[in-house]
């Protein structure tokens, strides 16, 4: 029987392992701030502030692996105003990147109620 793929180079023993650490470190990882607010009486605020946190990471290391990225982009079939990316367009993705999830991650607004999205904001 013939492999291809990932199957060929990872055994499947291997990759259940993987898959069941990383499944358990995210369930893990989850049921902390559960536990913080039903056992030890945590307020929402600062694990909100903890994932917003963590977007902000997510983030940054998504960008440093678009900068990181190699290969030609000629051969996709991604477009960038209604024409080709080339090689060049790099940069223009990675600035769109940044402005489009930025719009999601403003943060929280001091004297705003708890947690409000931006859009939400009164002036």
């Amino acid at each position: 029987m013939a492999t291809t793929g990932a199957e060929a180079t990872i055994p499947a023993k291997t990759l259940r392992q993987r898959l069941r650490a990383s499944s358990l470190a995210l369930l893990t990882a989850n049921l902390m701030p559960l536990l913080g607010v039903l056992a030890l009486n945590w307020d929402v605020t600062p694990i909100m502030v903890f994932y917003w946190s963590e977007n902000l990471v997510v983030g940054f290391y998504n960008v440093l692996k678009m900068r990181r990225a190699q290969g030609s982009v000629a051969s996709s079939s991604t477009t960038l105003n209604d024409r080709p990316v080339q090689q060049s367009d790099r940069r223009a993705m990675i600035v769109f990147f940044i402005v489009h999830y930025g719009m999601f991650t403003p943060g929280p607004r001091p004297r705003a109620p708890r947690f409000t999205p931006w859009w939400c904001w009164s002036a």
